[in-house]
Protein backbone atom coordinates (compact mmCIF):
# COMPACT_ATOMS: atom_id res chain seq x y z
CA UNK A 1 0.00 0.00 0.00
CA UNK A 2 1.32 3.05 -0.71
CA UNK A 3 -1.15 5.62 1.56
CA UNK A 4 1.66 6.14 3.94
CA UNK A 5 4.11 6.53 1.71
CA UNK A 6 1.92 9.71 -0.22
CA UNK A 7 0.23 10.49 3.54
CA UNK A 8 -3.10 9.65 1.93
CA UNK A 9 -5.84 8.50 4.26
CA UNK A 10 -7.20 6.50 1.36
CA UNK A 11 -6.61 5.69 -2.32
CA UNK A 12 -7.08 8.22 -4.55
CA UNK A 13 -7.71 6.35 -7.60
CA UNK A 14 -9.88 3.15 -6.79
CA UNK A 15 -11.18 2.42 -9.98
CA UNK A 16 -15.13 1.44 -8.29
CA UNK A 17 -17.09 4.78 -7.69
CA UNK A 18 -16.66 5.73 -4.44
CA UNK A 19 -19.30 7.70 -2.73
CA UNK A 20 -17.10 11.28 -1.99
CA UNK A 21 -15.15 11.07 -5.15
CA UNK A 22 -17.51 12.14 -6.95
CA UNK A 23 -16.11 14.72 -9.48
CA UNK A 24 -18.97 16.52 -11.40
CA UNK A 25 -17.58 17.48 -15.06
CA UNK A 26 -19.68 19.97 -16.69
CA UNK A 27 -20.73 17.45 -19.08
CA UNK A 28 -21.79 15.72 -16.31
CA UNK A 29 -23.58 18.21 -14.42
CA UNK A 30 -25.69 18.63 -18.30
CA UNK A 31 -25.83 15.05 -18.36
CA UNK A 32 -27.56 14.66 -14.52
CA UNK A 33 -29.97 17.83 -15.56
CA UNK A 34 -31.40 16.34 -18.85
CA UNK A 35 -31.83 12.76 -16.81
CA UNK A 36 -33.51 14.36 -14.42
CA UNK A 37 -35.84 16.63 -16.39
CA UNK A 38 -36.49 14.04 -18.86
CA UNK A 39 -37.89 11.83 -15.51
CA UNK A 40 -39.66 14.34 -13.93
CA UNK A 41 -41.36 15.85 -17.27
CA UNK A 42 -42.89 12.34 -17.85
CA UNK A 43 -41.10 12.18 -21.40
CA UNK A 44 -41.16 8.27 -21.85
CA UNK A 45 -37.44 7.34 -22.76
CA UNK A 46 -33.88 8.97 -21.78
CA UNK A 47 -30.83 8.24 -23.03
CA UNK A 48 -27.42 9.25 -21.81
CA UNK A 49 -24.72 8.11 -23.88
CA UNK A 50 -21.10 8.16 -23.55
CA UNK A 51 -17.91 6.01 -24.28
CA UNK A 52 -16.61 3.21 -21.87
CA UNK A 53 -14.98 5.12 -18.90
CA UNK A 54 -16.42 8.40 -19.38
CA UNK A 55 -18.17 8.55 -16.44
CA UNK A 56 -21.70 7.19 -17.01
CA UNK A 57 -21.94 5.47 -13.55
CA UNK A 58 -21.08 8.75 -12.09
CA UNK A 59 -24.15 10.60 -13.33
CA UNK A 60 -26.38 7.51 -12.05
CA UNK A 61 -24.65 7.59 -8.17
CA UNK A 62 -25.77 11.84 -8.66
CA UNK A 63 -28.80 10.96 -9.60
CA UNK A 64 -29.81 8.16 -7.00
CA UNK A 65 -28.10 10.98 -4.38
CA UNK A 66 -30.08 13.94 -6.20
CA UNK A 67 -33.68 11.77 -6.09
CA UNK A 68 -33.21 10.37 -2.42
CA UNK A 69 -36.38 11.16 -0.37
CA UNK A 70 -38.28 12.65 -3.36
CA UNK A 71 -41.33 11.55 -5.43
CA UNK A 72 -39.07 9.27 -7.93
CA UNK A 73 -39.33 5.55 -6.93
CA UNK A 74 -36.33 4.06 -9.16
CA UNK A 75 -35.75 0.47 -10.54
CA UNK A 76 -32.60 0.02 -11.68
CA UNK A 77 -31.44 -3.12 -14.08
CA UNK A 78 -27.52 -3.92 -14.40
CA UNK A 79 -28.04 -7.15 -16.95
CA UNK A 80 -30.50 -6.25 -19.44
CA UNK A 81 -29.93 -9.86 -21.82
CA UNK A 82 -33.70 -10.38 -20.97
CA UNK A 83 -36.30 -11.23 -23.01
CA UNK A 84 -39.72 -9.14 -23.01
CA UNK A 85 -41.00 -11.06 -20.58
CA UNK A 86 -37.66 -11.11 -18.30
CA UNK A 87 -37.74 -7.36 -18.55
CA UNK A 88 -41.79 -6.99 -17.53
CA UNK A 89 -41.14 -9.57 -14.50
CA UNK A 90 -38.03 -7.30 -13.52
CA UNK A 91 -40.32 -4.20 -13.57
CA UNK A 92 -42.90 -6.05 -11.04
CA UNK A 93 -40.47 -7.39 -9.01
CA UNK A 94 -39.40 -3.57 -8.34
CA UNK A 95 -42.52 -2.56 -7.98
CA UNK A 96 -43.57 -5.65 -5.20
CA UNK A 97 -45.10 -7.51 -7.59
CA UNK A 98 -44.86 -11.27 -8.08
CA UNK A 99 -45.37 -12.40 -11.71
CA UNK A 100 -43.62 -15.46 -11.82
CA UNK A 101 -44.68 -18.14 -14.14
CA UNK A 102 -47.71 -15.29 -15.74
CA UNK A 103 -47.82 -14.69 -19.24
CA UNK A 104 -47.02 -11.09 -21.15
CA UNK A 105 -50.76 -10.13 -21.51
CA UNK A 106 -50.87 -10.57 -17.67
CA UNK A 107 -47.77 -8.81 -16.68
CA UNK A 108 -48.30 -6.09 -19.16
CA UNK A 109 -52.23 -5.15 -17.31
CA UNK A 110 -50.27 -5.52 -13.94
CA UNK A 111 -47.69 -3.15 -14.64
CA UNK A 112 -50.08 -0.80 -16.14
CA UNK A 113 -52.51 -0.78 -13.06
CA UNK A 114 -49.22 -0.33 -10.81
CA UNK A 115 -48.40 2.17 -12.26
CA UNK A 116 -51.57 3.83 -12.31
CA UNK A 117 -51.78 3.71 -9.03
CA UNK A 118 -48.21 5.30 -8.08
CA UNK A 119 -49.29 7.96 -10.28
CA UNK A 120 -52.61 8.53 -7.84
CA UNK A 121 -50.07 8.63 -5.06
CA UNK A 122 -48.20 11.18 -6.33
CA UNK A 123 -44.94 8.96 -7.35
CA UNK A 124 -42.80 8.74 -10.68
CA UNK A 125 -41.66 5.23 -11.71
CA UNK A 126 -38.39 5.30 -13.36
CA UNK A 127 -36.74 2.09 -14.49
CA UNK A 128 -32.77 2.81 -15.38
CA UNK A 129 -31.19 0.82 -18.05
CA UNK A 130 -27.46 0.11 -17.52
CA UNK A 131 -25.20 -1.44 -20.34
CA UNK A 132 -28.51 -0.51 -22.27
CA UNK A 133 -26.92 -1.24 -25.89
CA UNK A 134 -27.07 -5.11 -24.41
CA UNK A 135 -30.95 -5.31 -24.79
CA UNK A 136 -31.66 -7.88 -26.89
CA UNK A 137 -33.05 -6.55 -30.10
CA UNK A 138 -36.61 -8.64 -29.89
CA UNK A 139 -36.79 -7.06 -26.41
CA UNK A 140 -36.02 -3.34 -27.43
CA UNK A 141 -38.57 -4.01 -30.82
CA UNK A 142 -41.67 -4.59 -27.47
CA UNK A 143 -40.27 -1.89 -25.64
CA UNK A 144 -43.28 0.29 -27.34
CA UNK A 145 -45.91 -1.01 -25.55
CA UNK A 146 -43.88 0.09 -22.44
CA UNK A 147 -44.14 3.68 -23.52
CA UNK A 148 -47.68 3.36 -25.01
CA UNK A 149 -48.68 3.06 -21.15
CA UNK A 150 -49.82 6.72 -20.44
CA UNK A 151 -52.14 9.41 -18.98
CA UNK A 152 -52.48 12.84 -20.21
CA UNK A 153 -50.20 14.05 -17.41
CA UNK A 154 -46.99 11.99 -19.97
CA UNK A 155 -46.02 8.53 -19.43
CA UNK A 156 -46.36 6.44 -16.66
CA UNK A 157 -43.02 4.40 -16.77
CA UNK A 158 -39.53 6.39 -17.69
CA UNK A 159 -36.96 4.52 -19.13
CA UNK A 160 -33.85 5.72 -18.89
CA UNK A 161 -31.00 4.18 -20.93
CA UNK A 162 -27.04 4.19 -20.10
CA UNK A 163 -25.53 2.87 -23.27
CA UNK A 164 -22.20 3.07 -25.16
CA UNK A 165 -22.16 4.75 -28.78
CA UNK A 166 -23.49 1.23 -29.71
CA UNK A 167 -27.19 1.69 -28.83
CA UNK A 168 -27.23 4.57 -31.69
CA UNK A 169 -26.72 2.20 -34.75
CA UNK A 170 -28.66 -0.86 -32.98
CA UNK A 171 -31.48 1.74 -33.08
CA UNK A 172 -31.37 2.55 -36.71
CA UNK A 173 -32.89 -0.60 -37.49
CA UNK A 174 -36.50 -0.57 -39.04
CA UNK A 175 -38.21 -2.37 -36.87
CA UNK A 176 -36.75 -0.23 -34.16
CA UNK A 177 -38.17 3.22 -35.35
CA UNK A 178 -40.96 3.44 -32.89
CA UNK A 179 -38.41 3.21 -30.31
CA UNK A 180 -35.68 5.78 -32.11
CA UNK A 181 -38.75 7.76 -32.88
CA UNK A 182 -40.07 8.13 -29.52
CA UNK A 183 -36.38 8.82 -27.65
CA UNK A 184 -37.31 12.19 -26.39
CA UNK A 185 -34.44 13.45 -24.28
CA UNK A 186 -30.60 12.03 -26.06
CA UNK A 187 -27.44 13.39 -24.01
CA UNK A 188 -23.94 12.29 -25.12
CA UNK A 189 -21.50 12.39 -22.15
CA UNK A 190 -17.88 13.49 -23.71
CA UNK A 191 -14.74 13.17 -22.42
CA UNK A 192 -13.33 16.00 -19.55
CA UNK A 193 -11.91 18.94 -21.02
CA UNK A 194 -7.93 18.97 -20.21
CA UNK A 195 -8.49 21.94 -17.38
CA UNK A 196 -11.27 19.33 -16.06
CA UNK A 197 -9.29 16.13 -16.14
CA UNK A 198 -6.49 18.14 -14.07
CA UNK A 199 -8.74 19.48 -11.38
CA UNK A 200 -9.99 15.72 -11.40
CA UNK A 201 -6.84 14.58 -10.38
CA UNK A 202 -6.70 17.11 -7.55
CA UNK A 203 -9.86 16.52 -6.23
CA UNK A 204 -9.44 12.65 -5.65
CA UNK A 205 -6.25 12.86 -4.08
CA UNK A 206 -7.96 16.09 -1.65
CA UNK A 207 -10.48 14.00 -0.78
CA UNK A 208 -8.77 10.99 -0.11
CA UNK A 209 -6.88 13.64 2.60
CA UNK A 210 -3.95 14.29 0.99
CA UNK A 211 -1.87 17.60 -0.51
CA UNK A 212 -1.69 17.04 -4.28
CA UNK A 213 1.72 18.91 -4.87
CA UNK A 214 2.96 16.55 -1.92
CA UNK A 215 1.90 13.55 -4.49
CA UNK A 216 2.52 14.55 -7.83
CA UNK A 217 4.33 17.25 -9.62
CA UNK A 218 2.51 19.91 -11.55
CA UNK A 219 4.15 18.70 -14.54
CA UNK A 220 3.33 15.10 -13.52
CA UNK A 221 -0.40 16.02 -13.35
CA UNK A 222 -0.60 17.76 -16.66
CA UNK A 223 1.16 14.42 -18.17
CA UNK A 224 -1.38 12.41 -16.40
CA UNK A 225 -4.37 14.50 -18.37
CA UNK A 226 -2.69 14.65 -21.42
CA UNK A 227 -2.28 11.15 -21.86
CA UNK A 228 -5.64 9.79 -20.58
CA UNK A 229 -7.59 12.34 -22.93
CA UNK A 230 -10.39 12.83 -20.50
CA UNK A 231 -11.70 9.73 -19.45
CA UNK A 232 -11.70 9.33 -15.87
CA UNK A 233 -11.59 5.82 -16.11
CA UNK A 234 -7.96 5.92 -17.94
CA UNK A 235 -7.01 8.68 -14.99
CA UNK A 236 -7.93 6.51 -12.53
CA UNK A 237 -5.76 3.70 -13.83
CA UNK A 238 -2.42 5.84 -14.89
CA UNK A 239 -2.46 7.80 -11.63
CA UNK A 240 -2.72 4.83 -9.59
CA UNK A 241 -0.27 3.14 -11.25
CA UNK A 242 1.85 5.94 -11.42
CA UNK A 243 1.59 6.08 -7.26
CA UNK A 244 3.10 2.52 -7.18
CA UNK A 245 5.47 3.04 -9.39
CA UNK A 246 6.73 6.01 -7.68
CA UNK A 247 6.86 4.12 -4.23
CA UNK A 248 8.48 1.70 -5.99
CA UNK A 249 11.28 3.93 -6.77
CA UNK A 250 11.49 5.87 -3.16
CA UNK A 251 10.45 9.32 -5.22
CA UNK A 252 7.63 11.73 -3.82
CA UNK A 253 6.55 13.61 -5.92
CA UNK A 254 5.74 11.36 -8.44
CA UNK A 255 7.77 13.10 -11.89
CA UNK A 256 6.29 12.89 -15.84
CA UNK A 257 8.87 10.34 -16.28
CA UNK A 258 7.20 8.00 -13.83
CA UNK A 259 3.99 8.91 -15.81
CA UNK A 260 4.92 8.29 -19.00
CA UNK A 261 6.49 4.91 -18.08
CA UNK A 262 3.05 3.80 -16.73
CA UNK A 263 1.59 4.76 -19.89
CA UNK A 264 3.94 3.39 -22.45
CA UNK A 265 3.20 0.00 -20.13
CA UNK A 266 -0.42 -0.01 -20.47
CA UNK A 267 0.29 1.49 -24.43
CA UNK A 268 -0.72 -1.19 -27.45
CA UNK A 269 1.40 -0.78 -29.19
CA UNK A 270 4.26 -1.35 -26.69
CA UNK A 271 2.25 -5.17 -25.94
CA UNK A 272 1.99 -5.75 -29.53
CA UNK A 273 6.01 -5.11 -29.72
CA UNK A 274 6.22 -7.53 -26.88
CA UNK A 275 4.81 -10.20 -28.71
CA UNK A 276 6.26 -9.70 -31.72
CA UNK A 277 9.81 -10.09 -29.88
CA UNK A 278 8.57 -12.89 -28.01
CA UNK A 279 7.42 -15.35 -31.29
CA UNK A 280 10.88 -14.52 -32.59
CA UNK A 281 12.49 -15.70 -29.46
CA UNK A 282 10.29 -18.65 -29.30
CA UNK A 283 11.04 -19.02 -33.37
CA UNK A 284 14.18 -18.82 -32.84
CA UNK A 285 14.52 -21.61 -29.17
CA UNK A 286 12.28 -23.83 -31.68
CA UNK A 287 15.38 -24.02 -34.50
CA UNK A 288 18.30 -23.79 -31.80
CA UNK A 289 16.62 -27.06 -30.67
CA UNK A 290 15.86 -28.57 -33.88
CA UNK A 291 19.63 -27.55 -35.00
CA UNK A 292 20.86 -29.25 -31.83
CA UNK A 293 18.38 -32.56 -32.15
CA UNK A 294 19.75 -32.73 -35.88
CA UNK A 295 23.43 -32.23 -34.53
CA UNK A 296 23.48 -34.59 -32.03
CA UNK A 297 21.99 -37.22 -34.35
CA UNK A 298 24.04 -36.93 -36.82
CA UNK A 299 27.53 -36.78 -34.86
CA UNK A 300 26.38 -39.33 -31.85
CA UNK A 301 24.99 -42.70 -32.42
CA UNK A 302 23.42 -42.75 -29.08
CA UNK A 303 21.02 -40.34 -27.90
CA UNK A 304 21.43 -39.05 -24.20
CA UNK A 305 18.70 -40.02 -21.49
CA UNK A 306 17.48 -37.40 -19.18
CA UNK A 307 17.26 -38.24 -15.20
CA UNK A 308 13.52 -38.51 -15.61
CA UNK A 309 14.00 -41.05 -18.85
CA UNK A 310 12.42 -38.59 -21.28
CA UNK A 311 15.29 -38.25 -24.28
CA UNK A 312 16.46 -34.61 -24.53
CA UNK A 313 16.55 -35.04 -28.61
CA UNK A 314 12.51 -35.44 -27.62
CA UNK A 315 11.55 -33.30 -25.44
CA UNK A 316 9.46 -29.58 -26.22
CA UNK A 317 10.91 -26.35 -26.06
CA UNK A 318 9.66 -24.46 -23.15
CA UNK A 319 7.19 -22.04 -24.45
CA UNK A 320 8.05 -17.60 -24.21
CA UNK A 321 5.57 -16.55 -22.07
CA UNK A 322 4.86 -13.64 -19.97
CA UNK A 323 2.21 -12.80 -17.62
CA UNK A 324 0.57 -9.31 -17.87
CA UNK A 325 -0.70 -8.19 -14.57
CA UNK A 326 -3.07 -4.69 -14.40
CA UNK A 327 -5.61 -2.84 -11.62
CA UNK A 328 -7.74 -2.59 -14.33
CA UNK A 329 -10.08 -5.59 -12.89
CA UNK A 330 -12.74 -3.77 -12.47
CA UNK A 331 -12.97 -2.28 -16.09
CA UNK A 332 -16.33 -3.39 -16.56
CA UNK A 333 -17.44 -2.15 -13.05
CA UNK A 334 -21.24 -3.40 -13.61
CA UNK A 335 -22.56 -6.35 -12.05
CA UNK A 336 -23.08 -9.58 -14.39
CA UNK A 337 -25.81 -10.33 -12.28
CA UNK A 338 -29.52 -9.15 -12.55
CA UNK A 339 -30.32 -6.79 -9.56
CA UNK A 340 -32.95 -4.66 -8.05
CA UNK A 341 -32.64 -1.58 -6.18
CA UNK A 342 -35.66 0.67 -5.43
CA UNK A 343 -34.97 4.20 -4.48
CA UNK A 344 -38.06 4.97 -2.26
Amino acid sequence: MYLEHYRLAKEPFHIASTPGFFYMGENHREALAMMVYGVRKRLGFVALVGDVGTGKTTVLRAYLEHIRGSDIRTILMFNPNVTFEGLLLHILGGLGIDASGRDERWMLHALAYCLQQELNEGRTVALVIDEAHHLPLATLEKMHLISNLETGQGKLLQVVFLAQPELDDIIQDDRLRQIRQRIAVRYYLRPLRYWESRAYLRFRIQRAGGDPDYVFTRSAIKALARSAKGVPRLLNIFADNALITGMGHGMRPVTPKVVREVVRDFSPRRRFHFWRWAAAAALVIVAGTALAAFAGATLSPNVVDSPDGTSIGARAPQPVARVYSTRDSAASATSSEDSTETIP
